[in-house]
């Protein structure tokens, strides 16, 4: 579902990943993630980085003890435009989770961050 081509479908598949029992393959929902932040997406995957960044004080207390890294990883590499950081940054920074968590989605935001940098 991460990879269909119909925005519904990946708007669905990302719905389901709110119940813990939908993630309990914690592989497999990174990689989903990965696809489903792609680049090639950035633009309409947008829609989901509020939720997915206040998604990672559940993904922690749920999850194995590096999913919340590899979420944020996974939810934050593909959006590279100066617009997408800054809007992404906000987000952390307005984020009612724990400063461990916000500081963890900081640095994964670092390369995306890095990367819009040079297409200035």
């Amino acid at each position: 579902p991460a990879i269909s081509p119909d925005q519904k479908v990946r708007d669905l598949f990302f719905t389901s990943l709110k119940k813990e029992e939908n993630r309990t393959h914690e592989p497999w929902v990174n990689t989903a993630m990965y696809y489903l932040n792609h680049p090639i997406r950035a633009k309409v995957s947008s829609i989901y980085l509020k939720e997915g960044i206040s998604m990672l004080e559940e993904i922690r207390t749920t999850g194995d003890i590096f999913f919340p890294t590899d979420w944020a990883k996974n939810l934050l590499w593909g959006h590279t435009s100066v617009e997408e950081v800054k809007q992404i940054s906000t987000y952390i920074k307005e984020a009612n989770i724990p400063q461990s968590l916000k500081n963890k989605a900081l640095q994964a935001l670092d390369m995306p961050r890095r990367a819009s940098e040079i297409r200035k």
